[in-house]
This record gives structure tokens, sequence and C-alpha cells, in this order.
């Protein structure tokens, strides 16, 4: 069993069921619910707690084009589901002011910016995470 076969036969035992799934495509209803309700409760949990294996640091690519009050424009990585801080502590800016807002891209796209008078900015955040080797995303 893969750890989201575990992971939704632990949640279905504290719902009180007996039985258990062997994988989420195995075509039970309850492997159907587990699968139509996983990735929307993962990524519900991951940005509550700064947990370790769903921190990552990045450097943002910088976009053209910020708003009159800021100096430049950022793009938030497709996998960030809570951005936590800017340039780290760790790092010789110890706070970078920002403001995390909704943009469109060059293709009309709806994407995730950050706006901030930092020349460079590395963003702590919360990512995504999907089980390896579970083909589930």
């Amino acid at each position: 069993m893969t750890a989201i076969t575990n992971i939704c036969n632990a949640a279905r035992s504290n719902c009180g069921t007996r039985g258990r799934i062997s994988g989420l495509n195995e075509g039970s209803a309850e492997a159907a619910a587990c699968f139509a309700y996983f990735a929307l409760v993962r990524d519900a949990t991951l940005p509550l707690f700064d947990w370790n294996f769903a921190r990552f640091t990045q450097p943002l690519p910088r976009l053209a084009g910020a708003p009159a009050r800021w100096t430049y424009a950022y793009a938030v990585p497709t996998d960030c589901l809570r951005l936590r801080r800017l340039n780290d502590a760790l790092r010789a800016l110890s706070e970078t002011l920002f403001e995390l807002a909704a943009d469109r891209d060059s293709s009309g796209a709806a994407i995730n910016v950050v706006f901030s008078n930092a020349r460079s900015v590395t963003a702590v955040y919360a990512a995504r995470i999907a089980a390896l080797g579970s083909g589930f995303r």
C-alpha cells in the first residue's frame, strides 16, 4: 500500500468504518470518496503548520510591471500553498515588506505575484507535496 492509501484508511477508520481500501483506483465507492477529497484536504492542511518536508526556499523570478507604490513584481511558484516570508532572517535583509496579489501573465492566465521594493527576493513557502511514487497529483 502507498502512503496515501494508509492515510485514507486511517481517516476512514477515524470516521468509524471498518473496511479498508487497497488503492485509490480500486473502483469502490470508498476509494472514489478518498480520491475525490484527498488532494483538497492535503492542500488545506499543509499551510497550517510550517512542516519541514513542505518548506521550500527559492529565489523568485522578476516580472515586468509593478503597481506605482512598489518597485518590483515577482512570480510566485505554482506549487506555493502559503507564502511564509521573503528573504529569510538569516540573510542580510531580515524583514522584507511585500504584497501578495493576483495578476495575469502575458497569455492572460491568472497567476499569483509578489510586489516588493527589494531588488531580489527569496521566498520561503509551504509547497504542495504529492506522495512519491503514487501517481497522485
